[in-house]
């Protein structure tokens, strides 16, 4: 090779050489100014909450590194990369204005930069997706800071990202779900929860709402849309007491749905936790039933084949009562076939003259579904005899089957008639006073106050009764009765309060 050409080749190559490592070094530009973006928990779940925010939790160091640093006006933009979407500063001057005095840094706080993340402020990003909470991804931050006279990038795009989830709602535990909760004395149901979030549980607090199935197969999460809260209440712990001093109380023989919902406690305008659902758990239904009280049994008229059987019903719930009877000598019962309209006695019909026999009731309080077994309660077993065909007196006696106390036998004779003595009624009471005793037919009745005179008088006062083998004490009220010297009713009516 001519040695002018191969000193052309060499100087050629070695320009070239140093066009290239002149390239790589154009590659990596050193920026005099340095961002830092750092954010602390708990983490923002919507850009809306960064720009109404009222606590730091996200902070931006900026520091110029020129030795010769003089003061430098700058504009800071910002860009937020998400799974759905990209969100960044709209425009150079909506960007935010910043001053760097020398090589101080400058620490500018989410309060500092709220207005960075107004909606207003900022491009690739719908309304709904601003206000909605972050797509399950990974939220990553960028900041970029230029200068406010050139428009010239100074810094390098910095960024912090973090990994967003939604936190699993809590799940019902007790009542369990289609249960039947019967009262044990005074109203006490504990309403029980498992969280499922990863934040401590001092973090959230819990809603507790429960609504009333109004009619039976209501959709218990359609009841909460439609049907007015029946209770609700927050609370931090993951129980609540419906105890006797929570208002209104449940209501024997009633359905009812809960459910609870977890919320974050507030954070300056953002929530330390986000949760699936808006928080709501599951809906769980029970049944609530007061204690089932059976009815107390009575024999009333009765002859050779009939005899008519009464009850008293102890409380106010509706009766659903069913009749047995048996020979005394027979070992399974026979059940009657009860009237549509439920009174207060029936006649159990085609019996054997002069037969002992035994009756007894069962009264269902709650009927069975298919998660539950019916609520029942079996009255004390009532036994009587029928009259032969003369009509002789018989017995009727109450045996005791459950703990229950009272009398355990009484004589009365079916279709005798009674001796009845005449009533003075010419000498007259002329005061009547409080625990004064009166007797209106076979019944004493404590005065418990008392109006009139001259025998003639009006009150209320305090009974008691012997119904089927227990002793029952009831108010009583009259008006304008008369009373003779002997303290006995000779005209006028005394009736139960309640009539």
């Amino acid at each position: 090779m001519h040695p002018l050409k191969k000193y052309i080749t060499i100087c050629l190559l070695a320009c070239g050489l140093v066009v290239q490592q002149y390239g790589k070094a154009q590659g990596v530009i050193n920026y005099p100014v340095a961002v830092t973006p750092v954010i602390y928990p708990p983490f923002p779940f919507s850009l809306q909450y960064i720009g109404n925010a009222n606590l730091p939790f996200m902070y931006v160091t900026i520091t110029n590194k020129s030795s010769n640093a003089g003061v430098l006006n700058a504009r800071l933009m910002v860009k937020i990369t998400t799974g759905s979407f990209v969100a960044q500063t709209s425009s150079f001057s909506v960007a935010l204005p910043v001053t760097l005095v020398g090589n101080t840094p400058a620490r500018l706080s989410n309060l500092d930069m709220n207005s960075l993340f107004s909606f207003g402020r900022l491009s690739g990003i719908t309304l709904d997706q601003y206000n909605n909470t972050f797509p399950q991804s990974t939220i990553t931050y960028s900041f970029t800071l230029f200068d406010a006279a050139t428009q010239r990038q100074i810094s390098e795009e910095s960024s912090y990202s973090l990994t967003f989830t939604m936190n699993t709602p809590p799940i019902t535990t007790a009542p369990l779900d289609k249960s039947l909760q019967t009262a044990q004395g005074a109203q006490n149901i504990f309403f029980q929860w498992q969280p499922r979030q990863g934040t401590a549980a001092g973090g959230v607090i819990y809603v507790l709402q429960i609504v009333q199935l109004l009619y039976e197969g209501q959709d218990p999460l359609s009841a909460f849309l439609t049907n007015p809260i029946y209770y609700t209440d927050s609370t931090v712990t993951t129980g609540y007491n419906y105890d006797i001093t929570k208002t209104p109380p449940l209501l024997s023989n009633r359905t009812y749905a809960w459910r609870v919902q977890a919320k974050s406690n507030d954070n300056g305008g953002f929530t330390a936790t986000v949760f699936a659902n808006n928080g709501y758990s599951n809906v769980a239904t029970f049944k609530y039933s007061s204690p089932c009280q059976a009815v107390a049994l009575f024999m009333g008229e009765m002859d050779s084949t009939k005899a008519v059987v009464s009850w008293l019903n102890f409380d106010s719930d509706p009766l659903s009562l069913q009749i047995s009877y048996r020979k005394e000598s027979d070992a399974n019962w026979t059940t009657m076939k009860m009237p549509a309209v439920l009174g207060d006695n029936v006649t159990i019909p085609n019996l054997k003259s002069a037969t002992a026999y035994e009756v007894r009731a069962v009264r269902t309080c709650v009927a069975a579904t298919s998660y539950s077994s019916a609520v029942t309660a079996t009255s004390n077993v009532t036994k009587f005899s029928t009259n032969d065909s003369k009509g002789l007196a018989v017995v009727a006696k109450q045996e005791n089957t459950s703990t229950t106390s009272g009398t355990n036998a009484i004589k009365a004779s079916c279709g005798a008639k009674p001796v009845i003595t005449k009533l003075d009624e010419s000498n007259l009471l002329t005061t009547l006073v409080e625990k004064d005793v009166i007797k209106a037919g076979d019944f004493s009745v404590t005065i418990s106050n008392a109006t009139g005179g001259g025998g003639t008088f009006s009150g209320a006062g305090i009974v008691e009764m012997w119904l089927g083998g227990r002793v029952f004490k009831a108010e009583v009220k009259f008006s304008s009765i008369k009373i003779n010297k002997n303290k006995e009713v000779i005209d006028g009516a005394v009736n139960l309060s309640n009539q």
